[in-house]
């Protein structure tokens, strides 16, 4: 058995009743919201899948040394 992260996609927001410049900056804050938040997941999806990477590799030695 081995562990492993996986990063999925979701709706953040929907936008609703929005005029000129209101949507602008709407659809300005949503994105840079959405990519901050990609960014850290991301990160941390990577660095989660390594560590598990690192402990399967032990595991397997530790085994092979039985």
């Amino acid at each position: 058995m081995a562990n492993h992260m996986v990063l999925e996609g979701a709706q953040v927001a929907a936008i609703q009743r929005c005029e000129n410049q209101g949507c602008a900056a709407l659809i300005i804050s949503a994105s840079v919201v959405t990519a901050a938040t990609v960014i850290v997941s991301g990160s941390i999806v990577v660095i989660g899948n390594i560590a598990y990477w690192f402990e399967r590799k032990a595991r397997c030695q530790s085994a092979a040394a039985l």
